[in-house]
């Protein structure tokens, strides 16, 4: 699954609950720019589609917010 995505330029997610799909978590970590029914935070919703015509650069901030998110186990003291 690792390589496909990376030959993609981001995903589709059309779902209206599923959890964290794995897929935008991994599209937004390579920087890719996800579209998603649920609202996350650095993805961008249906009605947004049309912004993807003008993003040049990749979506830094949402990979920023997801691995300081994604690497805090509550389990863990840190």
């Amino acid at each position: 699954m690792n390589k496909e995505i990376k030959r993609m330029q981001g995903c589709i997610r059309m779902t209206e609950f599923d959890g964290f799909s794995e897929i935008i978590a991994k599209a937004v970590l390579m920087g890719q720019w996800p579209v998603s029914l649920i609202d996350y935070p650095h993805t961008l919703r249906p009605r947004e589609m049309y912004k993807l015509l003008t993003l040049k650069r990749p979506n830094h901030a949402g990979r920023k917010h997801y691995l300081n998110k994604l690497n805090k186990y509550p389990w863990k003291k840190i």
